[in-house]
């Protein structure tokens, strides 16, 4: 293990906070390693190291929480593909992270928006959920997007609300509230 991923962890064992661990776990948000340190914490100890993709790489191997979430906040979006997405997607397990990863990396990735809808055209409830997230961070930053992608937006995130799949359901209602704010809610 790199000597910076050490000094990271070392880190966040001085601010782990077990109530909030413990707390996350008896709700079923379970990882294999948590110490429960906050996001605006992290964005402290992100700060300290910049952009680096090499870092990153290593904090996502740790399997976890907080190293996960420090790689998405320290990756550079520009050089973060959507096949790489489409990799780190695939282990994420709790909407938390997946939250982090939209905010910090997903939102500002090239294509963004063209790669969020085809999360939402995914059968997974994952990607579903990023694609929402993903598409509600743009429109929260005022990105500019074409007409098609703002109305098909509302289309899909209207059906995922009536479905019975949570994370979707959940980042739907999100994605159609900024929506709303944005965009007026009509069409």
């Amino acid at each position: 293990m790199p000597d910076t991923v050490i000094e990271i962890r070392q880190k966040l064992m001085l601010r782990m906070n077990g109530v909030v661990s413990e707390n996350m776990k008896s709700h079923g948000i379970a990882y294999r390693l948590n110490y429960g340190v906050s996001v605006p914490e992290l964005k402290e100890i992100a700060a300290g190291y910049g952009s680096d993709s090499r870092l990153a790489m290593e904090l996502w191997k740790q399997e976890c929480r907080e190293c996960r979430m420090l790689a998405a906040m320290i990756y550079p979006a520009d050089k973060f593909c959507a096949d790489m997405a489409d990799i780190w997607i695939l282990s994420i397990e709790y909407s938390d992270l997946a939250d982090v990863c939209c905010k910090f990396l997903f939102q500002n990735m090239p294509d963004a928006a063209g790669t969020a809808f085809r999360w939402i055209a995914s059968d997974r409830e994952m990607y579903q959920y990023c694609g929402f997230m993903t598409m509600a961070h743009l429109l929260k930053g005022g990105r500019e997007m074409r007409e098609k992608y703002v109305f098909e937006l509302r289309d899909q995130a209207d059906e995922a609300v009536r479905s019975d799949r949570i994370l979707p359901r959940q980042a739907a209602s999100v994605a159609l509230g900024v929506f709303e704010q944005y965009y007026g809610g009509g069409k």
